[in-house]
């Protein structure tokens, strides 16, 4: 077995959908309609780093549904939007909207419509294992730290697209100032050191997973990621289905929700 040996395309989605049906999804754990509960430390490319239901999201769409902002017209976000991305990336200070994350991320990326580092950005980004030429990239994706339902595409470039390239799109009220809540706890996070939360986490995955900042690579070989999935999901822990993108810290956690990883790991290394 060889570090370099891939997995079929379709492998992440195949192992999320030998998860149990999914009744509630609340900060970073899952409840199975068998009664099962789940730490995730999936954040779905990015998007559920911060829970699967942010902090103030809640509220926010509410507001927005009870003002009826729920289909694509001209609102404030858009330019908001724009402004917070210029201010915290004067590097690309051109932005474009879309309302389909995927339509970014495939502008960016060349074709590629799954988010990737270097040629997205992500909260946290600092942390993340990047190609050598990131820093050349002329436009990124930028993926919001938000559940997929009320996220949006952005890209920012350099320089001003192609004429040919369509403009903005307009964005609902409901998923712009979601973007706006999403952007401004992506830029705070910035700021805070959370370091020690973070380390908390080595005593448990270091023998799987070797941590940069709150992301989890693999130690173990891509032949070995079906099995180690499966095991921790039986276990009550659902790591990132993608051996390519790094599973995470979740923002809480309980010593025993962790404990099993150790199982996970002995086994693996004794050879079971």
């Amino acid at each position: 077995m060889t570090e370099r040996e891939s997995s079929p395309v379709h492998l992440p989605e195949l192992l999320l959908s030998r998860l149990p049906p999914i009744r509630r999804m609340r900060g970073w754990r899952l409840y199975a309609a068998n009664g099962k509960k789940l730490l995730s430390l999936w954040s779905d490319y990015g998007r559920n780093i911060f829970g699967y239901k942010p902090r103030g999201l809640a509220t926010i769409a509410k507001s927005a549904i009870d003002r009826g902002l729920v289909a694509p017209s001209p609102g404030e976000w858009n330019g908001r939007i724009a402004r917070m991305i210029q201010k915290h990336m004067p590097q690309r200070p051109f932005v474009k909207l879309f309302n389909s994350p995927e339509e970014a991320t495939r502008i960016a990326t060349g074709g590629v419509s799954k988010p990737a580092p270097g040629t997205c950005v992500f909260a946290f980004d600092a942390y993340l294992k990047k190609p050598e030429m990131t820093s050349e990239f002329e436009s990124v994706s930028i993926i919001l730290p938000v559940p997929a339902a009320f996220s949006i595409g952005i890209l920012a470039s350099k320089s001003p697209r192609s004429e040919e390239e369509k403009e903005s799109e307009l964005i609902d009220g409901l998923r712009g100032m979601a973007a706006i809540h999403a952007l401004s706890q992506m830029f705070e996070q910035e700021k805070i050191d959370s370091s020690e939360q973070w380390m908390r986490m080595d005593r448990f995955a270091s023998l799987l997973f070797k941590r940069s900042g709150p992301w989890l690579y693999p130690r173990y070989p891509r032949t070995m990621h079906e099995t180690i999935f499966m095991r921790c999901m039986e276990r009550g822990i659902l790591i990132s289905p993608d051996y390519d993108f790094p599973s995470s810290v979740p923002g809480d956690f309980d010593i025993g929700e962790l404990r099993p990883m150790l199982e996970v790991a002995d086994m693996v290394l004794s050879g079971e």
